[in-house]
């Protein structure tokens, strides 16, 4: 009966990160941007290994993913956070979803997973709660 535990845990870990995967799907590119923003600052202060400036950096030298291509040689974490933190709302929802594909749901890459639920949470309830409170 014990070793049904981890498997049943492991289950519904797996299951939270599938729903919170779907909700950022659906998010309200409204919300988009002080959601991107609490997972930035929670990131940046826990980043260990650079994959957030790996993937911030991936995400600007494209133009096909963020509309806009900025980056030149040597570009700062802080530069990238502040770009970041300037997007309009559908460019910000358009990053989390590219964060969201840079990120496993295993080791180290599930801080971004805890870091957008927390978010979702923080942001996306209080936004409910405030604009369709009869809904939520």
């Amino acid at each position: 009966m014990q070793n049904l535990e981890p498997a049943s845990s492991t289950s519904s870990s797996l299951f939270q990160l599938w729903i919170t995967q779907w909700q950022l799907g659906i998010l309200d590119p409204r919300e988009a941007s002080p959601v991107l923003k609490t997972v930035l600052v929670d990131l940046s202060t826990r980043e260990v290994g650079g994959s957030l400036w790996e993937c911030l950096t991936q995400f600007f030298a494209s133009p096909a993913e963020s509309g806009t291509s900025f980056l030149q040689d040597g570009v700062e974490p802080e530069q990238l956070m502040l770009r970041a933190w300037s997007l309009q709302p559908q460019q910000a929802k358009v990053l989390l979803e590219y964060l969201g594909r840079c990120y496993a749901f295993d080791g180290d890459d599930l801080q971004f997973w805890k870091a957008l639920r927390k978010a979702m949470d923080l942001h996306v309830d209080a936004a409910c709660e405030k604009s369709r409170p009869d809904f939520c």
